[in-house]
């Protein structure tokens, strides 16, 4: 699932669009047809790009459990690692139970997104986990360039394809 999300988010991607509200409660897995179909939800924080130009559907949005520290600040171009970002956030979140950033004490979210700190995952993977925690790294430049190379590293870490 997680992989048809992040392919999803490419595709979205290359039309010039970013979603910048990645969580598990805006998309939806379609299991009506023979293969599953993963559908993409609510672009009302979306940003889109048309002839150099970028456009905004509102001012601030996002869902901040999911939402790494530079979406914070009205972003100046077009990337897409805030939703590979998020996008490796729901896997996390997948896998552990919980949000990247949240505990059974109380929200890490504000003090891990104000400090820019990398989640620390708990996950028996070792691959996977350092795959995910680079696509969360706090700096833009540190992270995965684009879903396909987000992809093609948790292909390579767990062995799905």
């Amino acid at each position: 699932m997680v992989l048809k999300l992040i392919g999803a988010l490419g595709s979205l991607h290359a039309c010039g669009c970013l979603h910048l509200d990645v969580h598990p409660g805006n998309f939806l897995i379609d299991e009506r047809r023979s293969v599953e179909i993963l559908r993409l939800m609510d672009l009302g924080t979306a940003l889109v790009e048309r002839g150099g130009v970028l456009k905004r559907a509102s001012d601030f949005g996002g869902t901040w459990e999911y939402m790494p520290p530079e979406q914070f600040i009205y972003p100046a171009t077009f990337d897409p690692s805030p939703d590979l970002y998020a996008a490796a956030g729901v896997a996390a979140r997948l896998l552990t139970g919980s949000a990247p950033f949240l505990s059974g004490r109380g929200s890490r979210a504000r003090y891990g997104l104000l400090h820019q700190s990398r989640p620390a995952l708990d996950l028996e993977n070792v691959e996977l986990k350092e795959v995910l925690e680079r696509a969360m790294s706090p700096a833009p430049r540190d992270r995965y360039p684009s879903a396909s190379t987000l992809v093609s590293a948790i292909q390579g870490a767990t062995g799905v394809a």
